[in-house]
């Protein structure tokens, strides 16, 4: 199911990092950084599945070439301390296919950042694995047709990473939507959502205090069986036994509804850490290629330096020593800071995220096979309490009905709930107030044909007065 996952990076020349070095990993290619010359080579990458590049209108032609744009950045910043480039890295839909995840991606980049003068490199990287992303590597000064002038560090503002966020959010929703699909996802925290996902909630259906997290392998058996078991209750002539069946099964719905929620925010959670993982592999990957790309560097400086003759000039070449092995030595502590690993534990820590990585997946699965069970439950939960509503108010005794049932729901709203569980309460009833034309006609099916007619003009009645109101 599609999440929510965006997260911003800085490439910091302090910390040995460069964007040569950024661009040429996440777009499996080979690049030279005409700065430090060195070479690097990330063609061994076999997740690339797409990449190109994006500028604004007065950019140079020239930049649509990789390796030029990115080095005019490079040589645009002087300071060895610069901030040279900024990384997103997005979640794509997995409900979107690939010729749909590419106009996503192009669309944002183009709405929220070519549009404002930036350019932008786009890597789409996709293993197989369900976790789809993309990577978009942006410039940081203005660009003009001669090439790159003054930061802009108004692209450096809070409230407009909060706008990249709630943007890609809303353009992911708008292409699902389009999709007729029904998934959405949202840039606010769960908190802020409303969502609570941990506390218990009185049962009425099942009698008992059910917990949101920890659910049983049978509980959708269970939620088949109060239905069976109901359904008996419901054939009882008395108006208080239809009323309390038609309460239960509102509350059975919401019970469901409940369960249902805290599966997808636990699916949400592993997808969010999954990506986490793998963005996290992926920085360590690329920064001890990096690291090693410069200890290369200086040992190639050193041998050219032991080639020359002793005559020779060496102040030029005993300089480009001295600031490469600074660079690697600043790289190789800022990686041992950042990742709290040496650098050589770094082919042992990408594994163990990998693992990890693996062992959510699998997790993921036994979530994912959950869903489909209890989403017939739902839907069953709802035919039926609607069926019977139906019913009762065609019913001769449909006063004593709903007297009972609105003396029942008087009882069950005293319960004390949290702003959050009342949320999720309002939530779940928005959603079961509302019956379409196919359920209807599925319940229509299911009952004697003497009360059919009835249950159409009553039906009929309820959509005008609707109608009505709404005017």
């Amino acid at each position: 199911m599609a999440i929510f996952h965006l997260h911003v990076d800085i490439v910091r020349r302090s910390a040995g990092h460069s964007s040569i070095a950024a661009v040429a990993y996440r777009s499996g290619v080979k690049m030279c950084d005409e700065r430090t010359g060195i070479m690097h080579d990330y063609t061994r990458k076999k997740d690339v599945v797409h990449s190109e590049i994006m500028l604004p209108s007065n950019a140079p032609e020239e930049f649509y070439v990789q390796s030029t744009l990115w080095n005019a950045v490079e040589k645009a910043d002087k300071r060895k301390d610069s901030q040279t480039a900024r990384i997103l890295d997005v979640a794509l839909p997995v409900e979107l296919d690939r010729e749909e995840q590419i106009e996503l991606i192009r669309d944002y980049a183009r709405e929220n950042f070519v549009n404002h003068g930036m350019c932008a490199d786009i890597a789409i990287h996709d293993k197989g694995d369900g976790n789809p992303h993309a990577h978009i590597t942006l410039t940081m000064r203005h660009v003009t047709k001669d090439g790159f002038g003054n930061k802009n560090t108004n692209w450096n503002q809070t409230p407009l990473l909060e706008q990249w966020r709630e943007n890609w959010a809303e353009i992911c929703n708008a292409r699902l939507q389009e999709k007729g699909l029904n998934e959405r996802i949202s840039h606010l925290s769960l908190e802020a959502q409303g969502i609570d996902r941990e506390p218990t909630i009185h049962v009425g259906v099942a009698g008992k205090h059910m917990e949101a997290r920890g659910l049983e392998s049978d509980r959708a058996k269970e939620n088949r069986e109060i239905i069976a078991r109901n359904e008996a209750r419901a054939k009882a002539s008395t108006p208080e036994a239809k009323a309390e069946y038609i309460h239960e099964l509102k509350q059975g719905y919401e019970i469901v509804d409940r369960e249902i929620s805290v599966i997808q925010d636990e699916i949400n959670d592993i997808e969010r850490e999954k990506n986490i993982l793998r963005a996290t592999a992926e920085s360590i990957e690329q920064r001890a290629e990096e690291i090693h790309a410069l200890g290369a560097r200086v040992e190639e400086l050193q041998a050219q330096r032991q080639e020359m003759s002793l005559f020779t000039n060496k102040k030029t070449i005993d300089e480009q020593i001295h600031t490469h092995a600074r660079s690697h030595e600043r790289a190789q502590s800022y990686f041992e800071r950042e990742y709290r690993i040496s650098l050589e534990d770094a082919p042992m820590e990408i594994k163990r995220l990998e693992s990890k990585s693996e062992d959510l997946t699998e997790k993921l699965k036994v979530l994912e096979n959950k869903l489909p069970t209890m989403l017939y439950d739902k839907e069953e939960f709802k035919l039926e309490y609607h069926k019977r509503k139906l019913l009762a108010d065609i019913s001769r005794d449909r006063e004593k009905i709903f007297d009972r049932l609105e003396r029942l729901e008087k009882e069950t709203n005293k319960a004390r709930l949290s702003p959050k569980e009342e949320l999720a309460k309002m939530r779940s009833k928005g959603e079961l107030d509302k019956l379409n034309e196919q359920e209807f006609a599925r319940i229509l099916h299911e009952i004697p044909h003497g009360q059919r007619e009835p249950l159409v003009r009553l039906r009929e009645r309820k959509r005008v007065r609707s109608f009505e109101r709404s005017k």
